[in-house]
């Protein structure tokens, strides 16, 4: 595919945004290639991550993380580490002039203050292993497509 010429008066069909190779976008100069190779490859690489946290996201989700479950949740959050199983504790250290005006803080009508303690199951050692398995895979992964397109954008260069 080439890009027509300005003031071509020949019929031209335009590049279709699925179909067209990647080879193609070098008509356009070499920053414009190397965007959209790269956005592809950042695409590519954040799925993968998101496939290898597929088990944190099971976790969470289940009665083993939130035995009260998650009713009254939106449906995007469900999947999130978000707790809904809580019960209310004393606390003795507290008082309501340290600036504790959070929502899950209470005085009760002793004046003693009331904090809400997650009741959830935490992460365990396995969500910390997958999530520092995904950072590591990102990491390496954005350093070699970082050479890729520093060696990419050399042999456009020395081609043109």
């Amino acid at each position: 595919m080439r890009r027509a010429e300005p003031g071509a008066t020949e019929a031209t069909e335009l590049y279709s945004p699925f179909m067209t190779p990647a080879s193609s976008f070098i008509e356009w100069g070499v920053g414009v290639d190397l965007y959209f190779s790269t956005l592809w490859t950042m695409a590519v690489l954040l799925l993968c991550a998101g496939l290898i946290n597929i088990p944190n996201i099971m976790f969470y989700m289940s009665s083993d993380y939130s035995p009260d479950g998650k009713s009254g949740v939106w449906f995007s959050l469900v999947s999130s580490a978000i707790c809904k199983t809580g019960e209310w504790v004393v606390c003795s250290d507290c008082t309501m002039d340290q600036g504790l005006d959070l929502y899950d803080v209470r005085q009760a009508q002793d004046g003693t203050i009331l904090v809400l303690r997650n009741a959830c199951d935490g992460g365990q050692l396995t969500q910390g292993i997958i999530n520092l398995a995904t950072a590591i895979f990102l990491a390496i992964m954005i350093a070699l497509v970082s050479l890729y397109t520093r060696a990419r954008e050399v042999r456009f260069d020395e081609d043109k």
